[in-house]
């Protein structure tokens, strides 16, 4: 239900990518990417992550504003899911 409030973590999460989303330091951090993500992202795009750390900041930090518009694989999952992942989303979802 989009008219409850989001729970303390999300808002924490939220509160971060605001804060440190124009962050011009280097290295780059990773509310920074999430940030630009975001901005370069439509609301119906499907951002793909593949395994490693970074799924973890993406999980917790991106913004989704639509059902089923970020895939992060999990579990014992190997590397290498974004770019099948990627092609199958693009059979899946085609714009004509």
């Amino acid at each position: 239900d989009a008219t409850r409030p989001a729970p303390p973590p999300v808002r924490a999460a939220a509160d971060e990518v605001r804060r440190f989303g124009r962050d011009d330091s280097f290295p780059l951090k990773p509310q920074r990417i999430v940030d630009e993500l975001r901005a370069a992202l439509g609301d119906e795009d499907i951002l793909i992550s593949d395994v490693g750390v970074h799924k973890l900041g993406l999980a917790t930090r991106y913004p989704a504003t639509r059902p089923n518009t970020v895939v992060i694989a999990n579990g014992l999952a190997s590397m290498g899911i974004a770019i099948p992942g990627a092609v199958a989303a693009k059979l899946v979802h085609q714009r004509g």
